[in-house]
């Protein structure tokens, strides 16, 4: 579990392309400023929970190998990376550890599109779209990720909603490498579809 604090952004160095009667997927090769990461663990990756297959040290951090599956790149941002795309990387939670965002998985729901950035005061306002079936989900003053940023939704429509990005979070994710148009992973609040849940039962 992961809390959207993103705390690094990586860099894709190589993706290869894996076929096996079982299925197709993608292995990628990600450069991490991290020192300790260790094979097995999990990292979140533009959103989406994946395993650490292969670690290697560099005097930078440590570069990882994980494998996405078939399924995984159908219904996630992720099947565009290629060499040089930068990732939001998030490492779990440990117990004790303060969560600064909201509760996280890394399952994304659904990809979205920024629609619009505009200037608003020290911050930008962001507009995304999103897929309807998400809308019960998108409540004013609620949570999202969005690849693996915990935001607060403002002003939600049946297929959009709004976030106010602070210069800081800008630079300190993918966000600054983003425009008009670009997709993104979407993540709605565990919470709120626990609840949603129930009311349907």
């Amino acid at each position: 579990m992961f809390s959207g604090i993103i705390q690094a952004v990586g860099e894709v160095r190589r993706t290869t392309e894996l076929v096996s009667r079982d299925g197709s997927g993608r292995s990628l090769d990600i450069a991490s400023p991290f020192r300790n990461l260790r094979k097995g663990e999990s990292v979140s990756v533009e959103g989406v929970c994946l395993t650490v297959v292969q670690c290697r040290k560099r005097p930078e951090g440590t570069e990882f190998k994980t494998v996405i599956s078939e399924e995984t790149l159908r219904k996630t941002t992720l099947h565009a990376l290629s060499p040089g795309s930068r990732v939001n990387l998030e490492r779990p939670l440990s117990v004790g550890d303060r969560i600064g965002g909201h509760f996280v998985l890394g399952h994304v729901d659904g990809v979205g599109r920024i629609r619009s950035i505009r200037p608003e005061g020290a911050s930008k306002l962001y507009t995304f779209s999103a897929p309807r079936t998400l809308a019960p989900a998108l409540l004013s003053k609620g949570s999202i990720a969005v690849d693996g940023i915990s935001l607060t939704i403002l002003d939600p429509k049946r297929e959009r909603f709004s976030a106010s990005i602070l210069p800081f979070t800008e630079k300190a994710t993918t966000l600054r490498h983003k425009k008009a148009g670009s997709a993104v992973n979407l993540e709605t609040d565990i919470l709120v579809k626990a609840v949603l849940g129930r009311r349907v039962r």
